[in-house]
């Protein structure tokens, strides 16, 4: 359900967020109760060796 006029371009704007998700290895939940809705993106800690 959207209220938008081009219905074509509704959810771009979730492919890109799965997209880096993705990249970085990351993972999501959506949850959805009563009239609310979340969106939790995980990502891993990366330690970065400062010595290179």
């Amino acid at each position: 359900m959207t209220s938008k006029e081009n219905n074509g371009t509704h959810g771009y704007g979730l492919k890109n967020i799965y997209s880096i998700i993705r990249k970085f290895k990351g993972s999501y939940h959506i949850d959805q109760t009563n009239y609310l809705f979340s969106f939790k993106i995980l990502f891993p800690k990366v330690i970065v060796d400062e010595k290179h």
